[in-house]
This record gives C-alpha cells, structure tokens and sequence, in this order.
C-alpha cells in the first residue's frame, strides 16, 4: 500500500470518490476514481443516505491509503488516524464487499 494526501473533487457513490492525489515533489494526479475498499454500496434511498453520511464525513483534505488493483485505485480513507471506509461499515448504509 502507498499512503498519499488526497483532496476530495466529487463523490460518486457511497464506494466511489473521485479525489486529487498528490503523490509529492509537486506531482499531482487529478479527479483519479478511488474504489473505496471493502464497500459495496447499496443503490436506491439507502444509497442515498449512504452518500449523505460519507458527505458529512469526509473532510476536503485526507490521507489515502492505495493499492491498484486490475488498473483500479482501491483506497482506504484515514482522517485523525480513523477509517472513514470502517465508520461507513459500522454504520450499516453499506455492505460489506465480498458478503
């Protein structure tokens, strides 16, 4: 895993951000999708929900946690040291990927 300061841009859904990653010494990569790992999001009202509460949680500046995975950035999200994909788990507007 490669951990990089992300800037939040736009929020797709509740398992898909698309971010700013700055990867250091003045590279940025712009508007880059980030699957958010171990998030599966629900569709309808409950993905709406889900989204509101992740717009209420993440914060315009972070820390991303990478990996690439079949040429798709999975992320983890980490503010003041806790995991904003865990906080979306916990609260049960998600499921889990993989379940």
């Amino acid at each position: 895993m490669y951990i990089y300061k992300g800037f939040l841009v736009r929020i797709v859904n509740a398992g898909l951000v698309r971010i700013t990653l700055d990867l250091g010494f003045g590279v940025m990569l712009s508007s880059m999708p980030v699957r958010l790992i171990g998030i599966k999001p629900r569709e309808g009202i409950e993905g709406e929900k889900a989204v509101d509460y992740l717009t209420n949680l993440l914060p315009m500046t972070f820390t991303v946690k990478t990996k690439l995975d079949d040429n798709m950035i999975l992320g983890e999200i980490m503010t003041q040291g806790e995991s904003i994909n865990q906080k979306m788990l916990d609260s049960g507007l998600v499921d889990k990927y993989g379940e």
